[in-house]
């Protein structure tokens, strides 16, 4: 009897340990198991954003801020080459613009002169880009391109072109002057020397005065800058002046008829002035050719007049 109830109390004393092992296991799954094993930490790394460059506002096409239009030409130009490439890319394009802006100021200038002129565009046009600088640069480092800012100082480039027009209308003031002194002298040999070369450099003043319109913004109605009383109507008038008023006048040896040398009675004088008004001008150094009618000789066929205007052949055989 008692060593059943010994072992009832064994049952009941290990029905009891394992209760309690029982519950110290449920109560382990609610606070002590998740004390155990920690849930797995997620480490989030930020990922960088990509890096967005912007162009400088004149590389999208705005004004430079430290080289507005009013004071500047400017050109911007590019290239996947280098920078040198862009520097000359910005340069022509600054060309370009002047050159356009010239031409069409000049429209109004006939055909036929159409190629000396946009000879004298080019030549002017190059004189301005003497006084370019490349102001600023940039490298778009995602489309490998390189960008380049060229400008032109606007008061510069005026102060150039001013210069180029005293100096030229300067010299056509001496060229008016000595050829009318040379005129009034009866020496029209150098006085159209003279109007010729004044002529040519007139050629020079229209596309120096559109230049100087374009860079300082001068309308077409503006008074152009300069002198405006010497033009190349005024060489051209001069030089027509001349021509259209020489005369030669047979003073003795028209129309003789001889059959031998001595059968000539006249010398061969005629005498060459220039007609100003019914004003009688001598001219000097005008040659003069002399020729048979009929038949055949000797004689000095060319000849030039003297300080008095008079020239004189000589027939040596008949």
């Amino acid at each position: 009897m008692e060593l059943i109830f010994a072992m009832l109390n064994i049952k009941k004393t290990i029905r009891i340990i394992a209760g309690c092992v029982f519950v110290t296991l449920v109560s382990g799954c609610a606070g002590g198991i998740g004390g155990m094993f920690k849930k797995d930490e997620v480490n989030v790394v930020p990922v960088a954003k990509p890096l967005v460059v912007t162009p400088p506002g004149w590389v999208l096409g705005r004004e430079h801020p430290k080289y507005p239009l009013s004071q500047y030409i400017v050109g911007v130009g590019s290239s996947d080459k280098s920078s040198t490439s862009a520097k000359e890319s910005s340069r022509l394009e600054l060309a370009k613009s002047i050159k356009v802006k010239i031409t069409s100021r000049m429209e109004d200038y006939s055909s036929t002169e159409g190629t000396s002129i946009q000879s004298l565009i080019v030549t002017e046009v190059n004189t301005i880009l003497e006084g370019v600088e490349f102001k600023d640069g940039w490298y778009d480092s995602s489309k490998k391109i390189y960008y380049s800012f060229a400008a032109l100082n606007r008061t510069l480039a005026a102060s150039g072109i001013k210069s180029r027009i005293t100096e030229t209308e300067s010299l056509l003031e001496k060229y008016l002057r000595q050829g009318n002194e040379a005129e009034e002298k009866g020496d029209v040999v150098r006085a159209l020397f003279n109007y010729l070369n004044g002529y040519h450099k007139t050629t020079g003043l229209p596309s120096l005065r559109s230049s100087l319109r374009v860079i300082t913004h001068e309308t077409q109605s503006e008074q152009p800058w300069g002198v405006q009383n010497i033009s190349k109507n005024t060489f051209l008038g001069k030089i027509n002046g001349i021509t259209q008023n020489l005369r030669l006048n047979v003073i003795s040896g028209d129309n003789q008829v001889v059959k031998t040398y001595k059968g000539i009675s006249k010398p061969l004088v005629a005498e060459v002035y220039l007609d100003k008004s019914g004003r009688k001008i001598p001219l000097s150094n005008i040659p003069v050719l002399f020729r048979f009618e009929k038949g055949e000789g000797q004689l000095e066929s060319e000849r030039v007049s003297d300080t008095n205007g008079r020239v004189q052949s000589t027939i040596h055989k008949i």
